[in-house]
Protein backbone atom coordinates (compact mmCIF):
# COMPACT_ATOMS: atom_id res chain seq x y z
CA UNK A 1 0.00 0.00 0.00
CA UNK A 2 1.70 3.37 -1.09
CA UNK A 3 1.18 6.32 1.39
CA UNK A 4 -0.84 9.61 0.35
CA UNK A 5 2.92 11.23 0.27
CA UNK A 6 4.17 8.69 -2.66
CA UNK A 7 1.23 8.72 -4.61
CA UNK A 8 1.38 12.61 -4.73
CA UNK A 9 5.14 12.45 -5.29
CA UNK A 10 4.51 9.75 -8.33
CA UNK A 11 2.03 11.72 -9.48
CA UNK A 12 3.85 14.54 -9.83
CA UNK A 13 6.78 13.34 -11.20
CA UNK A 14 4.74 11.52 -14.16
CA UNK A 15 2.90 15.28 -14.96
CA UNK A 16 6.24 16.82 -14.76
CA UNK A 17 7.93 14.87 -17.67
CA UNK A 18 4.80 14.92 -19.29
CA UNK A 19 4.66 18.48 -19.45
CA UNK A 20 8.46 18.29 -20.42
CA UNK A 21 7.65 16.43 -23.65
CA UNK A 22 4.20 17.55 -24.99
CA UNK A 23 5.55 21.46 -25.76
CA UNK A 24 7.88 20.28 -28.62
CA UNK A 25 7.14 16.90 -31.05
CA UNK A 26 9.46 14.26 -30.90
CA UNK A 27 10.44 14.10 -34.06
CA UNK A 28 11.70 17.34 -34.13
CA UNK A 29 13.90 16.91 -31.39
CA UNK A 30 17.64 16.00 -31.88
CA UNK A 31 19.52 13.24 -30.74
CA UNK A 32 21.05 15.08 -27.68
CA UNK A 33 17.27 15.94 -26.62
CA UNK A 34 16.25 12.54 -27.32
CA UNK A 35 18.92 10.67 -24.98
CA UNK A 36 18.29 13.63 -22.26
CA UNK A 37 14.25 12.79 -22.48
CA UNK A 38 15.51 9.04 -22.00
CA UNK A 39 17.72 9.67 -19.01
CA UNK A 40 15.55 11.07 -17.56
CA UNK A 41 12.93 8.88 -17.61
CA UNK A 42 15.04 6.04 -16.65
CA UNK A 43 16.00 7.88 -13.59
CA UNK A 44 12.56 8.69 -12.26
CA UNK A 45 12.13 4.64 -13.17
CA UNK A 46 14.59 3.46 -11.38
CA UNK A 47 14.38 5.72 -8.57
CA UNK A 48 10.53 4.80 -7.99
CA UNK A 49 11.90 1.13 -8.18
CA UNK A 50 14.97 1.73 -5.92
CA UNK A 51 12.52 3.17 -3.01
CA UNK A 52 9.38 0.21 -3.61
CA UNK A 53 12.81 -2.41 -3.31
CA UNK A 54 13.76 -0.71 0.27
CA UNK A 55 10.25 -0.48 1.36
CA UNK A 56 10.04 -4.02 0.93
CA UNK A 57 13.49 -5.35 1.88
CA UNK A 58 14.14 -3.68 5.03
CA UNK A 59 16.34 -0.78 3.42
CA UNK A 60 19.22 -2.53 1.66
CA UNK A 61 19.69 -1.85 -1.61
CA UNK A 62 19.89 -3.87 -4.97
CA UNK A 63 23.24 -5.60 -5.29
CA UNK A 64 24.76 -4.96 -1.88
CA UNK A 65 25.77 -7.18 0.77
CA UNK A 66 25.45 -6.92 4.64
CA UNK A 67 28.81 -5.02 6.03
CA UNK A 68 29.92 -8.04 7.20
CA UNK A 69 30.50 -9.91 4.20
CA UNK A 70 33.02 -6.85 2.38
CA UNK A 71 36.28 -8.77 2.50
CA UNK A 72 39.26 -7.06 4.77
CA UNK A 73 42.52 -5.86 3.32
CA UNK A 74 45.45 -7.73 4.57
CA UNK A 75 48.73 -5.80 3.87
CA UNK A 76 51.33 -8.63 1.19
CA UNK A 77 54.34 -10.09 3.37
CA UNK A 78 57.46 -10.05 2.11
CA UNK A 79 59.05 -13.33 1.07
CA UNK A 80 62.93 -13.99 1.03
CA UNK A 81 63.45 -14.56 -2.67
CA UNK A 82 65.30 -18.16 -3.34
CA UNK A 83 67.71 -18.06 -5.98
CA UNK A 84 69.26 -21.17 -7.93
CA UNK A 85 72.56 -21.57 -9.65
CA UNK A 86 72.44 -20.99 -13.49
CA UNK A 87 72.20 -24.05 -15.72
CA UNK A 88 74.17 -23.92 -18.80
CA UNK A 89 72.55 -26.14 -21.61
CA UNK A 90 74.27 -26.73 -24.54
CA UNK A 91 72.66 -25.81 -27.89
CA UNK A 92 71.59 -27.46 -30.45
CA UNK A 93 71.74 -26.56 -34.11
CA UNK A 94 70.57 -28.31 -37.21
CA UNK A 95 72.24 -30.14 -39.10
CA UNK A 96 73.63 -28.96 -42.47
CA UNK A 97 72.02 -30.00 -45.90
CA UNK A 98 69.17 -32.10 -46.57
CA UNK A 99 69.13 -35.24 -48.52
CA UNK A 100 65.87 -36.49 -49.88
CA UNK A 101 65.83 -40.07 -50.31
CA UNK A 102 66.88 -41.41 -53.45
CA UNK A 103 63.58 -43.38 -54.44
CA UNK A 104 61.80 -40.02 -54.48
CA UNK A 105 64.60 -38.02 -56.16
CA UNK A 106 64.99 -36.37 -59.84
CA UNK A 107 67.77 -37.84 -60.16
CA UNK A 108 66.49 -41.27 -60.50
CA UNK A 109 64.03 -41.04 -63.35
CA UNK A 110 65.00 -42.42 -66.16
CA UNK A 111 65.42 -40.11 -67.95
CA UNK A 112 67.83 -38.45 -66.02
CA UNK A 113 69.71 -41.78 -65.58
CA UNK A 114 69.80 -41.72 -69.61
CA UNK A 115 71.00 -37.85 -69.38
CA UNK A 116 73.58 -38.18 -66.77
CA UNK A 117 75.08 -41.37 -68.51
CA UNK A 118 76.02 -38.67 -71.76
CA UNK A 119 79.56 -37.02 -71.23
CA UNK A 120 80.03 -33.34 -69.85
CA UNK A 121 80.33 -31.93 -73.58
CA UNK A 122 77.50 -34.03 -74.63
CA UNK A 123 75.41 -32.54 -72.14
CA UNK A 124 76.29 -28.61 -72.70
CA UNK A 125 75.37 -29.29 -76.52
CA UNK A 126 72.03 -30.67 -75.34
CA UNK A 127 71.78 -28.21 -73.14
CA UNK A 128 72.25 -25.30 -75.46
CA UNK A 129 70.49 -26.77 -78.74
CA UNK A 130 67.19 -27.50 -76.06
CA UNK A 131 68.11 -23.31 -74.88
CA UNK A 132 68.12 -22.35 -78.77
CA UNK A 133 64.34 -24.37 -79.30
CA UNK A 134 62.90 -22.77 -76.60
Amino acid sequence: MMSKITKTATAAATALSLALALPAPAHAWGEKEQNLAALAAAGIVGTLLWQQYRRQNGGVPVGRAPAQNYPVYTAPTYQQPRYQQPRYQQPTYPQPGYSAPISSSVYSTPAARAFNSYSLNERRAIQSRLQRAG
